[in-house]
């Protein structure tokens, strides 16, 4: 008989063990990450979607930007943000390079393109990137702001054929037009290239050079 209530009480303490780890798995396996918000200098930043982890990467703190000037950036950020996922975009074809497989973005970006409105650089193409092979953003930085005009450095990478990793930096001039803004131009005739990056003392990855391609 003790032997009978000592299985039942342990038992029960591993049934109670079990629904108390369930909800914390449960929660984790549904979690969703719906963003935050973040403050640089005073001024809030709300990292949320839509293109969440695009805006996750702003580096906006150590770039010695004014108060002004951020909220110049915070203004931009959802038009800069998606100019960086068509970007990302695998190209569907030549002739509308940052085309998403979507029918709204495909006619908003026929209309771009017959309206003559100026298109960003597409890497894939530039590096001759194959599919599979996915384009990622690792960081939009070096910021130059001005009231009507914000210029700034993207960092990209990829991994082709389960080699290292592939960085490279291109860059960006937007414009404040009729109280929007949008993609102007690229600053240089070519891209900064492909990156040379080294580990520094910290672990980080440090990529601050570039060799032009």
């Amino acid at each position: 008989m003790n032997h009978l209530i000592k299985n039942f009480s342990l038992m029960a303490l591993l049934f109670c063990m079990f629904m108390q780890v369930l909800p914390s798995a449960m929660a984790a396996s549904f979690f969703v990450d719906k963003g935050h918000t973040d403050v640089v200098e005073g001024i809030s930043f709300e990292i949320v979607p839509p293109h969440l982890f695009i805006k996750k990467a702003f580096k906006l703190r150590g770039e010695n930007l004014t108060p002004a000037q951020l909220l110049l950036i915070r203004e931009a950020m959802p038009s800069i943000a998606n100019m960086t996922h068509k970007v990302l975009m695998r190209p569907i074809n030549k002739s509308f390079p940052f085309a998403e497989n979507t029918g709204e973005t495909l006619e908003k970006n026929l209309q771009e393109a017959l309206e003559g409105a100026p298109l960003p650089r597409s890497i894939y193409q530039l590096q001759h990137i194959e599919s599979p092979t996915q384009l990622f953003i690792q960081t939009l930085k070096n910021w130059q702001v001005t009231e009507s005009s914000i210029q700034f450095s993207s960092d990209y990478f990829y991994r082709s054929d389960r080699s290292s990793a592939i960085y490279f930096r291109d860059t960006y001039l937007f414009t404040k037009t009729n109280g929007s803004w949008r993609f102007l131009q690229h600053p240089n005739s070519m891209p900064e290239g492909v990156l040379q990056c080294a580990q520094s003392a910290l672990g980080w990855k440090r990529c601050d050079g570039g060799v032009q391609q």
